[in-house]
């Protein structure tokens, strides 16, 4: 908020413009976790400027405790009560984990985005070393929520996904488990 980037920057009221050090001012506005660069300005008579650009929040990572990550692939700050947001979560990476795991996760949520209006809202998305990729979905158009194991290559398997589940729903069943793509047989589901 324009306050808590008020208290960040230390500026006073009435402090003469040409004692303001902007590179320090910017410097403390930096230490605020939501923010991703700033720019500190002088306008003359009186008036200093400060423009925040925020990190974009893509999704939460469950990585001991629950941090915000940005649509960068940057983790910005541990997720508290204070964030309202509705985000998937993604899980079963460590800080250990190839930053290749972190990127296909984040790939593998913006796949996801055109199925989630049939298939519903990704409330997580996990990884796990033996079974791959998994993906928690909340009720959609056609479903009351399911998990859907995608395993090693999930993006191949998105389209089997959405294809079963409108096959099952045409048959009036609505699983809750689906496995793909986990066994040697890349043709069983």
């Amino acid at each position: 908020s324009e306050e808590e980037i008020l208290m960040y920057s230390g500026l006073k009221r009435g402090t003469p413009l040409l004692d303001v050090d902007l590179e320090k001012v910017a410097r403390a506005v930096r230490a605020h976790p939501w923010v991703k660069h700033v720019t500190v300005r002088r306008q003359l008579v009186d008036k200093v400027t400060i423009k925040v650009w925020e990190h974009q929040p893509a999704h939460l990572a469950s990585i001991d405790k629950l941090y915000l990550v940005s649509d960068e692939f940057l983790i910005f700050k541990q997720f508290t009560s204070r964030d309202v947001l509705d985000l998937p979560i993604v899980s079963g990476l460590t800080e250990k984990s190839p930053k290749a795991h972190f990127a296909e996760a984040q790939e593998l949520l913006a796949e996801l985005k055109p199925y989630q209006e049939f298939l519903g809202f990704v409330a997580e998305v996990r990884f796990d070393d033996t079974l791959g990729w998994s993906v928690v979905f909340e009720p959609g158009t056609v479903s009351k929520g399911f998990v859907v194991h995608l395993g090693q290559k999930p993006k191949r398997e998105l389209v089997l996904t959405k294809l079963l589940i409108e096959a099952l729903a045409k048959q009036g069943m609505d699983p809750a488990e689906v496995w793909l793509g986990t066994g040697h047989d890349s043709n069983r589901i």
